[in-house]
């Protein structure tokens, strides 16, 4: 096996200013009158953002909001978004990211175990919040952004403290002079990797600055370039492959309220992007646009993600000549694969990076052979580089930690050069356009009509790569439960983007292993014929 470094420019060891408020601080001071981020038409630089992240830290500091406090964040990509995480981090808060889709249990459920005490929210998501709150006593403040009306009428609904984030910028912003320390609690991201509830992965600051860092020298970013990303903020996608590597070295970050195939290039000439970074969907649905005379009409010139099957990756390249860099990250571990620019096999996510250490063991944690297929496992060569476990999950830590690495979960294999190919997940989760969906969660859901008495939720395959969701359900006896009965039940009880395609409903039992465990993998095995596509039925209802 070849002998393979990545490239080192700056210290990768733990320093004090390896904060979130600090890293921003520095780049403020060096790059000032530089553009730093822009989004629907609004942009700041590096030194307007820097004053307002301090106005916004007072105010919070302002509401009781201290170190070590979680503040949770319902928001669309936005400038206020940034401003609100830089700022929690910089009087030592935690922020906690809320899917804007989440509605119901799962709202009430990542609230309540972050034991968040303020939620910054968009208006446009009130309504889902202010049912949940009797269950969240802990929950003491709700920041609105957006134009919120007339927040004593919102005060009076919720029942708890309503203030509008416009008012924070009224306040003065000399710094707080708070000691924050880089192996301090920055984040807590909730991550469904597996059967069970939602797991909070918590993040020390080190880990996302030098995340950045890594990912910029990496992808060769320097203070010239734009970069682009469609992709939400509740996500770590768009913070760590975006964002933070644009802050490390000066560059400038555009982002957009959401993918749109048909805008997608519209945007990136219109903000003269020269990377993006993608999920392997988005790459697939740009290929199937109609051909214009204008598809390498852009600057770009790099795309960073990973998912996209090999064949697409060459006809995008082909077509748009835009060079796709694949590498491979997870919440609990960063980004410990990538290609490089120049040096990749289109395929795989790469080689190890950032000084990771990356083994693919079997079910004993033993090492597989060059060509076998083993579970990814982590180890980083440098401290605070990881999560530093799941939030008030110790059992399920020691089981991600065990032997001294993370296990991921995901399975691979690696060639004589090093490189890496993903092969599958070993847990049973789904991925559904970008999303990481837990099985048991859609089947809590599910569960809660009176008419189920027992389901499984699997993934298929979908057309535009990932899965799909289908549901297998048992009806209660001598009940009857329809197919658009139940899609409406899961409209109103989870994310859309959990909400199945596929349903099959009858009252045979669902098949089980000795020990009274569903199989699944033969209710995948199964397939899709004969199941009720709700897609199928809404397109033949359109015509």
């Amino acid at each position: 096996m070849s002998e393979w470094r990545p490239p080192v420019a700056w210290s990768d060891l733990v320093e004090p200013e390896h904060t979130l408020g600090d890293t921003l601080r520095q780049s403020a001071e060096r790059w000032g009158e530089r553009p730093f981020l822009g989004c629907q038409g609004r942009e700041m630089t590096y030194g307007e953002f820097d004053g307002w992240v301090d106005r916004v830290a007072r105010g919070l500091a302002g509401l009781g909001v201290g170190h070590g406090d979680a503040v949770a964040t319902m928001l669309d990509n936005g400038l206020e978004y940034v401003a609100t995480w830089f700022a929690a981090s910089r009087i030592g808060a935690v922020e906690v990211a809320i899917n804007t889709a989440f509605k119901g249990e799962i709202l009430s459920y990542v609230l309540g175990h972050s034991e968040a005490r303020a939620l910054v929210c968009h208006v446009e998501y009130v309504d889902q919040v202010i049912p949940r709150l009797e269950e969240l006593p802990r929950l003491e403040h709700l920041i609105l952004v957006g134009d919120a009306g007339d927040p004593a009428e919102i005060a009076s609904r919720a029942g708890i403290r309503v203030t509008a984030f416009a008012e924070f910028d009224r306040l003065d912003g000399d710094p707080l002079g708070i000691e924050v320390s880089p192996l301090d609690l920055c984040q807590i991201a909730y991550t469904s990797g597996t059967t069970g509830r939602s797991k909070g992965a918590m993040g020390p600051h080190n880990r996302i600055v030098q995340t950045g860092r890594s990912l910029a020298r990496v992808r060769r970013i320097d203070s010239e370039d734009v970069l682009y990303t469609p992709l939400p903020l509740f996500h770590n996608n768009a913070r760590y492959i975006t964002l933070m590597p644009a802050l490390a070295v000066g560059a400038k970050v555009e982002f957009g309220l959401r993918f749109s195939a048909s805008g997608f290039f519209d945007e990136v000439r219109r903000c003269e992007a020269t990377q993006f970074n993608y999920l392997g969907v988005m790459i697939a649905i740009l290929n199937k646009q109609e051909p214009s005379e204008r598809d390498r009409d852009h600057r770009l010139n790099l795309g960073w993600g990973a998912g996209a099957p090999k064949d697409i990756v060459e006809t995008f390249e082909g077509r748009f000549g835009v060079s796709l860099i694949e590498g491979y990250g997870l919440t609990e571990a960063g980004i410990p694969l990538s290609n490089l620019p120049g040096d990749r096999r289109i395929g795989s996510c790469g080689r190890a990076i950032n000084s990771y250490d990356v083994q693919l063991l079997d079910e004993h944690d033993n090492p597989v052979e060059v060509g076998e297929v083993g579970e990814i496992t982590i180890r980083p060569e440098l401290p605070y580089t990881t999560m530093l476990g799941y939030f008030k999950m110790p059992e399920e830590t020691l089981q991600t930690f065990r032997n001294l690495r993370i296990h991921t979960g995901d399975l691979a294999r690696q060639d004589e050069d090093g490189f890496f190919y993903f092969v599958d997940r070993s847990k049973d989760a789904i991925r559904r356009r970008g999303e990481n969906i837990s099985s048991q969660e859609i089947e809590a859901a599910v569960n809660e009509h009176p008419a189920v008495l027992e389901s499984a939720a699997v993934p298929v395959p979908s057309e535009v790569t990932e899965d799909d969701v289908m549901i297998v359900v048992t009806t209660q006896p001598g009940r009857e439960l329809g197919e658009a009965e139940l899609l409406e039940h899961c409209r109103g009880a989870m994310p859309s983007f959990w909400v199945p395609r596929y349903f099959r409903i009858g009252a045979e039992a669902l098949p089980r292993t000795p020990t009274n465990k569903i199989e699944k993998h033969k209710l995948k095995a199964a397939g899709t014929d004969g199941a009720w596509d709700r897609e199928a039925v809404a397109a033949e209802g359109s015509r």
